[in-house]
């Protein structure tokens, strides 16, 4: 079974990224979406992609530089998707992954969960991440 090293290599690849940071990134965008979906539907994604929980203990945490910190923060007084949008790209900042390349990460990241996971699962997944869904 394919699991999350084989989009590690192929984002680091093709981005021009280190594949800590792409590991990195991803395990941050994938505690993004646990906190959005619940443990009963992640723990589905997690048994379908190999690796994620080993990424998410490599996500980045706390503070992020003052870019990430104006992002972070620009994130929480936009709200919504644009709060989302925000919020993504302070962390994917901090693990790494430039804001010239974070969004073509976090594109070809839930392109990859997606190509990856049930039509139901992907279903219920995207019923319950709200604004952050509409940046899939």
């Amino acid at each position: 079974m394919a699991g999350l090293s084989d989009f590690i290599g192929m984002a680091s690849k093709q981005l021009g990224i280190s594949a800590g940071a792409a590991e990195s990134g991803a395990g941050g965008l994938f505690a993004m979406l646990k906190d959005k979906v619940g443990a009963a539907d992640f723990g589905k994604v997690a048994a379908a992609i190999p690796g994620v929980e080993d990424a998410m203990r490599k996500a980045p945490t706390g503070g992020g530089g003052a870019l990430g910190g104006l992002m972070a923060a620009a994130g929480k007084v936009l709200g919504g998707s644009a709060g989302q949008a925000a919020t993504v790209g302070a962390m994917l900042q901090k693990a790494g992954i430039g804001t010239d390349k974070a969004q073509g990460f976090a594109a070809m990241l839930f392109s990859f969960v997606r190509s990856k996971l049930s039509p139901e699962l992907l279903t219920s997944i995207m019923g319950k991440l709200g604004d952050l869904g509409k940046l899939l």
